[in-house]
């Protein structure tokens, strides 16, 4: 609640703060500098030299304290990959598609050389930072930021058409040389958007290779799957993997593997723990943890709990597309029957994990990979987030703010001429806030980013103003 009311101080103190163009100017400037800060540190740790795993880099972020420690840290990010100075590559994208729109119009309206040159330098490093995140929301929303930008300059830039030029053939250059640069990574991950092309289009199911259903039995389990059929029984106090009609597999334990014989299960890795208490089922990917009961088998949840099979959560849509833009579909799916009573209030901020139906085991092995996966973040689209942590009224208060400034920027810029250096300033905050609008559709609202649009929200309405 405190970060919600800092927000808001944000954007009261932005739009207090100015009182004349160049402070506005000076403000927008410097919210330029992180851009071309992580955009430096994007491209090193796209080609696999990250600063922090350097020795200064170490010395920087470990306090002396635990300076001894650091030969045991392991860096996760791989390569062709960047994160910046966020935690997560689609934070990094979104953020960067948003100061992208002010850099943009910062190049396209300033005069001299040293100041094209410096706003082109800065342009140049966000957008380095916004592809080699490999964010395909960010990449999205700032394509659709520029095309609103672009179209509502439209007559400036027909008339200054050099500079457009310099932006679309710098950014096509960009493209080319850091896919040659890394085996063709760019071209790997625009072709795997291809399948959720297809969901969104009908043409794909999504339901290839999952687990169908796992049922209870008596003394244990029985998986189904497109593959095979087995039971998982109790029997003597001994564990027996048998076919749906209760006749034993062909199998011998190996080191705790399981091995068949029949060539039907391929896709099929079973491991006992070593204390012969449980096992892990792996099939196609999907992790079922199960532990042995003196009757039966359990599945096992988050917090290694033991959950009933049969339990299925409330869904809402996106039936065949559970795996659309990496399992987000699966979590909207989940959370959309949340909204239930959340009209006024809703579960409370950061509430969402603890109200999430966790308990739908086959689902979360088959969209989230393991039965114990917990959704610990929240559902991946801002407009959800909000609406559940606070409820319908506050999401509607903030699109009705959000939509008010857009009207009044675009409004403003064209009664004084959109050929003007502040309307343009003004259309870049707007498609700013249209980006953040978009990349919303599909990611998290977290202080770094959502505290940079509540400023530009105050900055914008005093710009209309000043304009």
């Amino acid at each position: 609640m405190y970060v919600l009311l800092a927000y808001v101080a944000l954007s009261i103190t932005a739009y207090l703060l100015v009182s004349n163009k160049w402070q506005l100017r000076m403000l927008l400037n410097v919210a330029l500098i992180p851009g071309m800060v992580m955009g430096l540190v994007a491209l090193l740790q796209y080609f696999d030299m990250d600063i922090f795993k350097s020795q200064f880099g170490m010395n920087m972020m470990i306090p002396s304290t635990y300076i001894h420690i650091k030969d045991n840290i392991e860096f996760t990010l791989r390569s062709n990959y960047s994160i910046g100075l966020m935690n997560n590559p689609n934070y990094l994208g979104g953020y960067m598609s948003l100061l992208l729109m002010l850099n943009v119009a910062f190049f396209t309206i300033s005069k001299g050389r040293k100041y094209q040159i410096y706003y082109y330098v800065a342009m140049i490093f966000t957008f380095i930072a916004l592809i080699t995140s490999n964010s395909s929301t960010g990449i999205i929303g700032a394509t659709i930021g520029l095309i609103v930008y672009f179209a509502l300059t439209l007559k400036v830039q027909l008339k200054n058409y050099i500079q457009p030029l310099i932006i679309v053939g710098s950014f096509a250059l960009v493209v080319i040389f850091l896919n040659a640069v890394s085996d063709n990574r760019i071209d790997s991950e625009i072709a795997s958007m291809s399948d959720e092309v297809q969901m969104i289009s009908g043409n794909y199911t999504g339901k290839d290779g999952l687990i169908t259903s796992i049922d209870e039995i008596p003394n244990g389990l029985e998986l189904s799957t497109e593959d095979f059929v087995i039971r998982f029984v109790i029997k003597g106090n001994e564990l027996e993997l048998q076919d749906v009609h209760g006749d034993k597999y062909v199998y011998i334990f190996e080191d705790l593997q399981v091995v068949f014989e029949d060539a039907q299960f391929e896709n099929l890795s079973i491991e006992l723990l070593e204390s012969r208490g449980g096992m892990t089922v792996i099939y196609r990917g999907k992790t079922i943890y199960m532990r042995f009961l003196p009757d039966g088998v359990a599945m096992l949840g988050p917090g290694l709990n033991a959950f009933p099979s049969n339990l299925d959560a409330p869904s809402y849509g996106f039936d065949g597309m559970e795996s659309f833009a990496s399992s987000r579909g699966y979590i909207w799916s989940r959370s959309i029957p949340m909204l239930k009573g959340t009209f006024l209030i809703g579960y409370g901020p950061d509430a969402y994990v603890a109200a999430f139906p966790h308990y739908d085991l086959l689902d979360t092995a088959n969209f989230l990979r393991k039965t114990t996966r917990l959704v610990d973040k929240p559902p991946h689209n801002i407009y959800l987030q909000i609406a559940l942590n606070t409820g319908i009224v506050s999401l509607l208060a903030l699109v009705v703010m959000i939509v008010g400034v857009l009207v009044v920027l675009i409004k403003k810029a064209y009664i004084i001429g959109v050929s003007d250096q502040g309307s343009l300033l003004l259309m870049s905050i707007a498609t700013l806030l249209i980006v953040f609008a978009v990349t919303g559709l599909a990611n998290d609202s977290i202080v770094t980013i959502t505290s940079v649009v509540w400023v530009m929200i105050g900055l914008g309405a005093k710009g209309s103003e000043l304009t």
